[in-house]
């Protein structure tokens, strides 16, 4: 449907107009106060039933909107009137019609919803669109609904201004099909199969949460990167270096000698080891060839050998060899003594036996008594 004609009278800042729609784009100037607003507003009320506030001129009874129209089925008018307070009526094509009744009839014939076109009429929306997403969005909230696949179909034709402008964006050749990403990514988007404007709303809001998600994490990790980069370096004194310089060839110096005193104590260590082992196998030895003389010797026999030479701080074959001689010695004299003081012991009883005394002396008892 196409608006051929509007007049207008006692409707908010206008008082009297009539303007024919004779080019495919209609521009409204003008100073501040002028009347642009109230002419949109004057459309949208035309159009829709909606009204602003205060709609009737001061002093006036009765403001009214009247448009010609033309359509597929013919010529269609249309005049709406307000009186106070703000009560309003329609007719179309002479008839007096609900209100209702006449949303359903100018949605039949343009093929947009009501709701759609009260918001692409509402002047605050008008001011802020361009012309053609102004013709988009009816484009897109048409009656006649698109699907999933019309869309695709939409983007993979070669001609298409849609894909020529996806294309761009991602710097593709037009010329190819849609890349499985991004057919992917609309069937995320797109689930149902026709596309309403509640569904490219709702996939609307979720691709931008996304991309608000992805552009804060960016603007994270460029803050940390650009953080790292402009990180200021600790100045210092050529001198100072120097001194550093040579600290650590001294720390380094030390160190390689401290490795070298450490890996020698660990050799003397193992050598230490080795030598105790040998010792101990000696030990073990001589304990061994001290007790031939014991028939079957016992390991508690051999260790408290063992245990008594380590109490003597035995360390050494040599020292062990040199106490046992000692101990031999130790008993070969105690055993000359005990032979000693047995022999003396004997002949004391032998003495205390006058009968024996005198019979080695020659003398008898007698003898010495008679003296």
């Amino acid at each position: 449907m196409k608006i051929n004609t509007i007049k207008i009278q006692n409707f908010k800042g206008i008082s009297d107009l009539r303007h024919d729609f004779t080019h495919p784009v209609t521009v409204v100037t003008g100073p501040v106060g002028i009347g642009k607003t109230s002419f949109i507003e004057a459309v949208r009320y035309g159009l829709t039933g909606e009204l602003p506030l205060t709609p009737i001129q001061s002093g006036k009874k009765q403001a009214v909107v009247e448009m010609v129209c033309s359509s597929p089925e013919g010529s269609i008018d249309i005049f709406r009137d307000v009186t106070p307070p703000n009560k309003k009526s329609v007719r179309i094509m002479g008839r007096k019609v609900t209100g209702s009744s006449s949303e359903t009839f100018l949605e039949e014939t343009t093929n947009v919803s009501g709701a759609i076109l009260k918001l692409a009429t509402a002047s605050d929306v008008l001011a802020e669109l361009k012309p053609d997403a102004f013709g988009n969005l009816f484009l897109n909230e048409s009656m006649e609904k698109k699907t999933l696949s019309d869309l695709i179909t939409i983007l993979n034709d070669n001609t298409s201004k849609e894909k020529a402008t996806l294309y761009t964006n991602l710097s593709l050749d037009p010329t190819d099909a849609l890349p499985v990403i991004v057919l992917d990514e609309l069937k995320k988007l797109f689930k149902k199969s026709e596309l309403s404007m509640e569904v490219i709303q709702k996939a609307h809001e979720e691709a931008s949460t996304k991309r608000k998600e992805i552009n804060a994490k960016y603007k994270l990790e460029t803050s940390r990167t650009k953080k790292f980069t402009e990180m200021e370096k600790p100045e210092y004194d050529t001198s100072a270096l120097r001194r550093k310089y040579e600290e650590f060839l001294v720390v380094e110096k030390n160190a390689a000698a401290y490795s070298k005193s450490l890996k020698a104590y660990q050799t003397a260590l193992e050598k230490k080891k080795e030598q105790d082992k040998k010792i101990a196998a000696l030990e073990f030895e001589i304990a061994l060839k001290k007790t031939t003389s014991k028939q079957n010797p016992t390991f508690d026999y051999i260790n408290n050998i063992i245990t008594d030479w380590h109490d003597r701080n035995l360390k050494s074959p040599d020292e062990i060899e040199a106490f046992l001689e000692q101990r031999k010695k130790q008993i070969r004299d105690t055993k000359d003594l005990k032979a000693k003081v047995t022999k003396a012991n004997h002949e004391q009883r032998e003495y205390n036996n006058l009968d024996f005394l005198y019979a080695n002396i020659g003398m008898q008892k007698g003898d010495i008594d008679d003296k």
